[in-house]
């Protein structure tokens, strides 16, 4: 429920806001499609910063749950490292590579660092 709240918080509140120019662009429909420009342009906004901690926490365990049907292994998201908060500062930090990638695309690239782990044996 509170990932919803932040959620609608975000798009309602901060979507519109994002957008540079307000007429030429519609608003932000999600912290994915960002570029990362956005997101270190705003990166001192608390409640940017805790809607990013929940969505990307949220991907990776969905995408978590898909590699598990299909292959048995996952990422290892235990541990302070891989907190909520340090993982959306590991966007942000590599959102400076390139701020012209969407978040989308640097949460991918962030994912398939993290260290694997093998769950055939918890079928």
């Amino acid at each position: 429920m509170r990932v919803i709240l932040l959620a609608s918080v975000y798009i309602g509140f901060l979507g519109p806001a994002l957008s540079s120019d307000a007429e030429a662009q519609e608003p932000l429909k999600g912290i994915g499609v960002a570029e990362c420009q956005t997101v270190l342009d705003l990166r001192e906004n608390a409640t940017l910063h805790q809607a990013l901690s929940s969505w990307v926490y949220g991907f990776f365990s969905a995408l978590n749950f898909q590699s598990m049907n299909q292959n048995y292994t996952m990422r290892d998201l235990s541990g302070a490292s891989m907190e909520p908060d340090a993982l959306a500062e590991r966007i942000v930090g590599r959102c400076y590579d390139d701020p012209k990638r969407t978040v989308l695309a640097v949460a991918f690239d962030v994912f398939d660092q993290l260290p694997l782990v093998d769950v055939s044996n918890n079928r």
